[in-house]
């Protein structure tokens, strides 16, 4: 492996000439007018740029988000790019340069600048403590002046040195810890950030969307630890360069592989075991990185339970990662992402009266071409196909039942950057999707007969076209005020072959034939966007956000189920579109020399055409899902807090989230205001992390939350020997508050030749608190000798569990 030492400074630098809707506030097209107004600002002449790549020293690997900070006559900053790849454009003159990143060192340069300059820069991880986290008082200032509100990035340096369910290392489980943002559950994977739903959230992996983020029913995250580079979060002040979802977006990201070295690396837990390979196919210019994972409490159960009837723990889940990436000299790039994952699950009762298979998974791919075509533009290409599908096939005493459900997209995308100068920066790009759907396929048969059953009703694919331009700017107006703003068209179309089939009374009085590419219905809107930042001054700013969003792809659940068994529907004739407004503001403030930072956000948030389903639904075979809907709005709002520590060896942060969540249907409740599920009045995290020498790290996350909303029977009435419950408002009744403490210690043997390895030992949920899952009546006595009572108990899952994961890399 190879190294660099200090008289190298961890960087080259190379001097070369150039070579050659409506909404709410403003009409669209005066916000329209601004973003190309902005195109004429007035800028200081003789100016030259200073643009480059930031990789790693010893992978090559690009250092996404890395800052770069320019004070002279002129201050500027820029960001890293998905490549790595950076610019600005500043006047001739005396330049102080400083570029960090986190977990790596950072680099101070005093440069003259008197022409277009190209800076590759290589950068070391920290040699003091590869683990410890590295902010400098330079990166902070971009923090205090960038228009991001709402926005966090987490490294797998952060990630990793948290306590966690299983031992599992887990990218959404660490989100769940920031404010805003609450778990779907004990131990879930799911996410509900500001009042909106799982199904709300943009979802990428490496630009390709995931429909299904969980194993395990939700307790382990699809996304493997050791091939991820890092995840971010945006909740308020979407970019228009997002769309699709109302509530926010989690954009992770693979490594590209090491492109110097071969390594291994993985891990022996209690649930899981994990093997990643990476290396160069030809060095500096290409690599592969291979990750696999998979789960063994059936092969460990096997042969404890074979003796006993039972084949073992008949449930796993695995999932593969592979990227490679090819660089053509330093202008173009091509990278190749694949990803899938599976959960199976077979069942076997009652001596064979009830079989089940099930099996469920996600499926990604993604082609992605970049390429700087001069020092001032950036263009980024990519192909992109995803799929999530589940399956069930059962036996239940001869009677073989089969339903399936699928959600599959085909997409192109195109992003171009362009820099103006230093106060103004272009973003525009197009993204065209074709989705399929096939909400839900059953039917049932009698094996070695006629006898079948089917879906009266049409079966046929949803298909549509999904399609959205955009435009935003971003300009410095002097040295206080940043502005980005940005425009985008939301556009999607259902069409043909379909049936659509007319029903009155329940029975079928016509069908209306839709041919091939044939248009049924379609939907569009504007999507406006604006954040904003003021500097009060070096160490203090304000914030502000607004978007609008529509969406166009819907998650239908029950409160009884859990993923995956939830179905996916599209806009149609009879499911409108959702559409939602975002307000946000941000006070921002670095203190004791920006080795703190405190945020304090109040946001607010409309939500209309929400759905669910019926009050009265029951789940059956047949039926067309669409026509168990209603429809209805909600509205979301609250104050954030977080203070955060990032730098020294004492890390972490403290969040606080004070909201109010409701939902409103016409339908549901008598039409009267209600507590939505996502609804927690009180929501706190605490999280530290603490490495006292190069040997141990220690994390410790505490977390306290108020209970979840649910309807529970005011009354219960005997009427011929049977229990009839009357019910009472919707979600009238809240669950205990939930609260839990984890503890994690992790030992960093000493390196032997080229192994590398560490002990994780963590504790979940330390003093064995006992946080209700849901609640259920438990009768007891008997109605005929008037004894019977009623006594409300409670289900938890996870008492104290201890785990042990074994890290290695050579």
């Amino acid at each position: 492996m190879e190294h660099y030492n200090e008289s190298q400074r961890a960087c080259d630098v190379v001097a070369e000439k150039e070579v050659s809707l409506s909404w709410p506030f403003v009409n669209t097209r005066w916000l329209v007018a601004l973003v190309l107004m902005v195109a004429f600002a007035r800028v200081k002449a003789q100016q030259v740029e200073i643009n480059g790549f930031l990789r790693d020293s010893l992978t090559s690997e690009p250092l996404i988000g890395a800052t770069i900070l320019a004070k002279g006559d002129l201050q500027a900053s820029a960001a890293a790019n998905l490549s790595g790849y950076f610019t600005i454009r500043i006047p001739k003159g005396q330049y102080e340069l400083f570029i960090s990143s986190l977990g790596y060192k950072s680099i101070a340069l005093s440069l003259h600048i008197s022409s277009d300059t190209i800076l590759n820069l290589w950068f070391s991880p920290d040699a003091i403590n590869l683990r410890e986290v590295t902010v400098t008082a330079e990166s902070a200032v971009d923090r205090i002046k960038n228009t991001e509100i709402g926005t966090v990035r987490l490294s797998m340096s952060e990630i990793k040195s948290l306590p966690v369910l299983f031992g599992e290392v887990d990218i959404l489980k660490t989100l769940q810890l920031l404010p805003g943002v609450q778990s779907a559950g004990e131990g879930n994977t799911g996410l509900y950030i500001r009042g909106g739903g799982a199904d709300q959230n943009l979802v990428l992996l490496d630009d390709a969307q995931v429909f299904n983020t969980g194993h395990l029913f939700g307790f382990v995250s699809v996304f493997n630890p050791d091939a991820i580079q890092g995840a971010q979060l945006i909740k308020g002040g979407m970019p228009a360069s997002y769309g699709g979802r109302l509530s926010a977006v989690i954009d992770v990201n693979t490594k590209e592989g090491n492109y110097r070295n071969w390594t291994t690396e993985g891990g022996l837990g209690l649930l899981t075991s994990r093997l990643t390979v990476q290396g160069p196919i030809q060095k500096d210019k290409s690599s592969i990185l291979f990750s696999a994972r998979r789960s063994y409490l059936d092969l460990i159960t096997k042969p404890f339970l074979e003796n006993n009837g039972v084949r073992g723990f008949p449930y796993y889940f695995y999932d593969f990662n592979l990227k490679t990436t090819y660089r053509f000299g330093d202008r173009d790039q091509i990278s190749l992402s694949a990803y899938t994952g599976r959960d199976v699950l077979a069942l076997n009762l009652l001596q064979g009266r009830i079989k089940a298979n099930l099996d469920w998974g996600n499926r990604a791919l993604s082609l992605r071409w970049t390429r700087a075509h001069s020092r001032r533009l950036f263009s980024t290409y990519a192909l992109i196909h995803n799929r999530f599908g589940f399956s069930a096939l059962t036996n239940f005493d001869n009677i073989e039942a089969n339903v399936n459900s699928d959600i599959s997209d085909y997409s192109f995308k195109a992003d171009w950057e362009f820099v103006h100068s230093p106060l103004l920066k272009f973003k525009a790009g197009v993204q065209y999707i074709f989705r399929s759907f096939t909400p839900r396929r059953s039917d049932a048969r009698i094996p070695d007969s006629e006898v079948s059953f089917s879906n009266p009703l049409n079966i046929s694919r949803r298909l549509a076209h999904d399609i959205a331009p955009y435009l935003q700017a971003e300009w410095a107006i002097g040295d206080r005020l940043r502005v980005n703003t940005g425009i985008r068209l939301a556009s999607f179309t259902q069409v043909g072959p379909y049936d659509y089939v007319q029903i009155e009374n329940g029975l079928i009085v016509d069908t209306l034939s839709y041919r091939s590419f044939q248009t049924i219905t379609s939907f569009t809107g504007w999507e406006p966007r604006l954040s904003a930042s003021y500097s009060l001054s070096e160490h203090s700013s304000f914030k502000f956000g607004y978007n609008r969003n529509h969406q166009f792809v819907h998650l239908v659940s029950l409160s009884s189920n859990s993923l995956p068994f939830d179905i996916w529907v599209p806009s149609s004739v009879l499911v409108q579109p959702q559409s939602g407004d975002s307000w946000s503001m941000a006070y921002v403030q670095l203190f004791s020399q920006n080795r703190f930072e405190f945020i304090v956000e109040p946001f607010y948030r409309t939500m209309k055409q929400q759905v669910e389903y019926r009050e009265d639904y029951v789940p059956q075979i047949n039926g067309e899902l669409e026509r168990e809907f209603v429809f209805g709005k909600g509205r979301a709002y609250g104050l954030e807090l977080l203070i955060r520590r990032r730098q020294g060896k004492f890390q972490g942060w403290v969040g606080y989230t004070l909201s109010r969540t409701e939902r409103q249907f016409d339908l549901v409740n008598k039409g009267q205001w209600f507590l939505s599920r996502f609804d927690r009045l009180h929501d706190l995290s605490i999280v530290a992390n603490y490495s006292p020498d190069k040997r141990w790290d220690l994390g410790l996350v505490f977390v306290f939350g108020s209970g979840q909303p649910i309807t529970v029977p005011e009354r219960r009435y005997f009427i011929e020997g049977q229990v009839v419950n009357q019910y009472g408002p919707r979600n009238n009744f809240r669950m205990e508050s939930y609260h839990r403490m984890d503890l994690s210690a992790t030992y960093h043997f000493k390196p032997r030749k080229r192994l590398r390895s560490s002990l994780t030992m963590s504790v979940y949920n330390v003093y064995s608190r006992k946080n209700p899952l849901l609640y259920f009546i438990e009768p007891s006595g008997s109605l005929s000798d008037g004894s019977l009572g009623l006594q409300a108990k409670k289900l938890y899952l996870f008492p104290i569990l201890p785990s042990v994961t074994w890290n290695f890399q050579f």
